[in-house]
């Protein structure tokens, strides 16, 4: 792959994942519509889906970056790349860090925290 076919596979894997982003974050921000009438609970529902929009969309690149570098290496076809980045933005970021959590315990045999 050249240059410009490796940005246009970032451009599509990014234009993928934010559609599947968007479909959950407008999910995520509807479930929870009306706030509430008291000022500190009000000031913290604000910050808290201010805060989940942030880390949520700027976590779309590196899912493109991931999806295009597992192209460049073979290890996806360029449809299951765009697939890969639409899949990780409608799981999201949190999701994400639980699963590469996983793969390092698996991976270096650490054992899993005894659940509460």
């Amino acid at each position: 792959m050249n240059r410009w076919e490796i940005a246009v596979l970032w451009a599509v894997c990014y234009f993928g994942a934010l559609v599947a982003f968007a479909a959950r974050i407008t999910y995520l921000l509807g479930a929870d519509p009306v706030p509430p009438a008291d000022p500190a609970l009000l000031s913290g529902w604000e910050r808290r889906r201010r805060w989940l929009l942030i880390s949520e969309f700027s976590a779309l690149p590196m899912f493109s970056t991931l999806a295009v570098l597992a192209n460049v290496h073979g290890w996806l076809s360029p449809v299951l790349a765009v697939l890969f980045a639409t899949i990780t933005g409608a799981l999201g970021f949190a999701f994400f860090l639980h699963a590469l959590e996983w793969a390092l315990n698996r991976k270096y045999g650490i054992p899993r925290r005894p659940q509460p």
